[in-house]
């Protein structure tokens, strides 16, 4: 392996004064090198008018799926597929009940399963955009109105689960929810309690799903055995040891092997959702920016509990990470 592709966004010049929900203005994926630290190839996207807000608008790329030679991936009202060589769009979709989504991939009968967060919903489309299926993550989930555009609706915040992520494993989907701290299979209501921190993505490799939880822990979860091994990845960094420098949104995951994984972090910026920065204890207005870490991806080996490299992704134009592929 020696590119890897990151999605995420380029933020907007007055993102310290604004709400997650409109931070970035320029949607970007990354080819990325890691062993020359260079991109190698990029894509830059702006959405149309007519499937996001008048105001208080973020466009993002938020977590993707790469599958064969196709990167599915999703803004928060579109649904798109890239050509994984040349990054060019090969497909795409929009429907009005989308609303934050944070992460889409394909089924094996080339169908789109879609994580619409704003709506606590998983939803399976056809590739031409035809709503299939639905299947609320909550029992409290109330039915959304098919009249209503929500791609219009900047924010519909609070959410009762905030899903974040799908797995395939034995043709069942399983979805992480952030609120509940665990992951739920939406065909029998089977729980991954792992009750750590808000989970978001889930890696299915080999009998493992490999979590992450938004505080810095990689959650390696058996699905024969339902017991899991919990690795705190603050206890390898010595700026959170010595004096508290948060590692970031922990966010965006690729399993290398069963031993080494590289994970996303975000940069924190203050917010007025605080039930979604609870584990930062309060601490993260009293952060000056100049001590909160940079957007990077870092690789690690979870045996050894060891940190092998680190990239700073600011440097390369990304201010916000998602997904790693």
């Amino acid at each position: 392996m020696n590119t890897i592709f990151v999605t995420g966004a380029i933020q907007k010049k007055q993102a310290h004064s604004l709400q997650g929900y409109n931070k970035y203005e320029v949607a970007r994926i990354l080819e990325l090198d890691v062993e020359r630290i260079e991109v190698v190839n990029d894509y830059n996207y702006s959405s149309p008018k007519d499937v996001i807000p008048k105001e208080e608008i973020s466009i993002v790329f938020k977590a993707g799926t790469l599958q064969g030679d196709y990167i599915h991936v999703c803004t928060t009202t579109e649904v798109m597929t890239l050509h994984a060589e040349t990054l060019e769009k090969v497909n795409y979709f929009s429907h009005k009940s989308f609303n934050d989504l944070h992460h889409v991939r394909m089924t094996k009968n080339g169908n789109y399963l879609v994580v619409n967060t704003g709506l606590d919903l998983l939803m399976e489309f056809s590739y031409e955009g035809e709503l299939l299926a639905q299947w609320p993550v909550h029992d409290d989930v109330e039915t959304y109105n098919s009249d209503v555009d929500y791609r219009k609706i900047p924010s519909t915040k609070p959410h009762t689960s905030h899903p974040n992520y799908v797995t395939i494993l034995d043709n069942h989907y399983w979805v992480t929810r952030f609120k509940q701290k665990d992951a739920i299979n939406i065909h029998n209501n089977n729980k991954a309690k792992i009750n750590i921190e808000g989970m978001h993505d889930g890696i299915a490799y080999k009998n493992f799903i490999y979590y992450t939880t938004v505080n810095g822990h990689i959650v390696k979860y058996d699905t024969v055995t339902h017991t899991y091994e919990d690795y705190d990845l603050n206890k390898l960094e010595e700026s959170f040891i010595t004096t508290f420098k948060a590692l970031g949104w922990c966010r965006g995951l690729k399993v290398v092997d069963e031993e080494t994984v590289i994970v996303g972090f975000s940069r924190l910026r203050p917010t007025k959702q605080k039930d979604y920065t609870q584990w930062l204890n309060g601490n993260i207005d009293k952060l000056k920016s100049s001590r909160h870490l940079p957007t990077r991806i870092a690789k690690y080996n979870l045996k050894k509990k060891e940190k092998m490299w680190e990239i700073n992704l600011e440097k390369q134009g990304l201010n916000v990470v998602f997904s790693i592929l």
